[in-house]
């Protein structure tokens, strides 16, 4: 069976932290070199990772890390479902232009956003509370990159039919 660990050059779980976080640091540059702005759930998700992190090397214990993306997905989740409740336009805050998605497919994308990551949140704990460390950091690694393009995907048809004008 392959294993990222191996395929990112480490040979210990308990090394991630600190090569997740110089990517993390690296895109977090990229992003402002290019675009002269960071997103902010870019700068959640390094926070984040910084604290648990550094919690899971000084601590020696890979379940902080594993937790931080539980907590991580669980914090987009509850953010997506309190705007929605609150009629706030979170997702046309993050896309702005971009994305010129009518009202109404705005607030239905915020409820399938709301609900992806409380899954993701959800599949994650099981499979870090069920799997080895090794299992959970290629699910972590591979499986939410893959259930994210899914995910994605298989959204875009509703994105077309919500479309404004100006982009179809």
């Amino acid at each position: 069976m392959f294993h990222s660990r191996f395929s990112i050059g480490l040979s210990f779980p308990h090394l991630l932290p600190n090569k997740h976080l110089f990517t993390t640091l690296i895109a977090l540059v990229l992003s402002y070199s290019l675009t002269r702005r960071i997103p902010v759930t870019a700068l959640v998700s390094a926070a984040m990772l910084a604290v648990f992190g550094g919690l899971t090397l000084w601590l020696n214990d890979a379940d902080y890390l594993k937790l931080q993306s539980t907590l991580l997905s669980s914090l987009f989740s509850l953010l997506l479902f309190a705007s929605f409740v609150l009629r706030r336009e979170l997702l046309r805050s993050l896309f702005g232009a971009s994305l010129p998605m009518s009202a109404e497919g705005r607030r239905l994308m915020t409820i399938r956003c709301a609900i992806f990551f409380a899954a993701l949140a959800a599949l994650n704990e099981l499979i870090a509370r069920t799997q080895s460390t090794a299992i959970w950091v290629d699910f972590n690694v591979f499986g939410t990159t893959a259930l994210g393009l899914v995910f994605v995907a298989a959204q875009w048809p509703f994105v077309k039919r919500h479309l404004t004008q100006t982009k179809r």
